[in-house]
């Protein structure tokens, strides 16, 4: 049964690079599954925002097909941004002073 009167929760995935910034607006399943993709085709790194600012947000999943690591990834990322009234996710490169 479908629940017509559940929100959906936009979120905002803001990709930083050399070229610039680039803001996507994506319902959060699309917006989670954007930015598992950019890390594991392109080796971009994942953060969210935290009570502490923005932080990295690790994974489990070794890879793409890690379909058990990725399910449980996805109920954690879930869970981080559902926290936010506008939730959203930084995709970076490496970050400057050596952290990746």
């Amino acid at each position: 049964m479908n629940n017509t009167n559940t929100k959906k929760i936009m979120v905002k995935v803001v990709i930083l690079d050399q070229s610039g910034d680039t803001t996507l607006e994506q319902e959060i399943d699309e917006a989670i599954k954007t930015a598992f993709t950019l890390k594991f085709t392109n080796g971009k790194n994942i953060n969210v925002r935290s009570e502490n600012g923005v932080v990295p947000f690790e994974l489990y999943a070794q890879d793409i097909n890690d379909v058990e690591g990725l399910l449980q990834d996805t109920i954690r990322f879930h869970q981080v941004l559902e926290q936010f009234e506008d939730p959203r996710i930084f995709i970076t490169g490496k970050l400057v002073g050596g952290t990746n």
